[in-house]
């Protein structure tokens, strides 16, 4: 009998069937593979950045497949670039638990461009899927799902461009509701600083899109809050909200 999320394959093991079914050992004709490890073009001509799980991104030759179940999560990347050529392999039994940062900073072993250069303790980051501005689209749509107010919008690149110089797109959207902030910026007023919420989205030198924002639970310790289960509960939302704008 099993018990509750034991573990039933190894890292070890899926990196192995991963480099069976790219290698040809179980997919032989090329045209399949190609299949498998393309986008999805739809009858209209749309091309769709995933295929059979797979997920496609603009750092060059990335793909990554991810899951996560009740009591397991897991994260398969592959960077397919002739100069890069390295797969990283993450399982957890722990559900919900996002690779995305710790994937590329084991990567970046092989190579500076494989990094994120971020910390994931102090920044919640999401490789997206879609270029900046479409990524943009999206955040403000989810946030008009959830009837949630738009505050504010600063589109960095534009702000740079009116006095001339030059920024790769950084859009930061502002956003909340006063019935949750107010009652914890009536505990502290300084969390002020740290409110209405924020999400970020920006383009890397390497032409990568991310979301990201700044991890809550710190400010639980910051201000010794004992109220942490609203802080936790926007952590959340946001995350839900990133996730929801960068991938398919």
């Amino acid at each position: 009998m099993q018990g509750f999320s034991d573990v039933y394959a190894s890292s070890g093991d899926v990196s192995f069937w991963d480099i069976a079914l790219a290698g040809g050992v179980l997919i032989h004709e090329k045209k399949n593979r190609d299949f498998v490890y393309q986008s999805y073009r739809s009858k209209n001509g749309e091309s769709v950045p995933s295929v059979a799980g797979w997920h496609f991104y603009f750092h060059r030759g990335l793909m990554a497949i991810r899951g996560s179940v009740r009591g397991y999560s897991s994260y398969l990347s592959r960077f397919t670039h002739s100069e890069e050529l390295v797969c990283v392999t993450l399982l957890a039994n722990k559900e919900g638990v996002d690779f995305t940062d710790l994937a590329r900073r084991i990567a970046a072993a092989f190579g500076d461009l494989l990094s994120t250069n971020y910390d994931d303790n102090r920044l919640f980051l999401l490789e997206g899927q879609f270029k900046a501005d479409e990524t943009v689209r999206r955040l403000k749509k989810a946030l008009e799902k959830r009837s949630i107010p738009l505050f504010a919008e600063f589109d960095h690149q534009k702000n740079a461009e009116e006095v001339g110089l030059t920024l790769r797109p950084t859009t930061i959207l502002v956003f909340g509701s006063p019935k949750v902030g107010t009652p914890l910026m009536a505990l502290d007023q300084s969390l002020g600083l740290d409110l209405p919420l924020k999400i970020a989205v920006w383009e890397d030198e390497a032409g990568s899109t991310w979301v990201g924002f700044k991890r809550l639970k710190a400010l639980i310790e910051e201000h010794e809050l004992k109220d942490s289960v609203t802080i936790i509960k926007m952590e959340k939302l946001l995350e839900a909200l990133a996730k929801e704008a960068a991938e398919i």
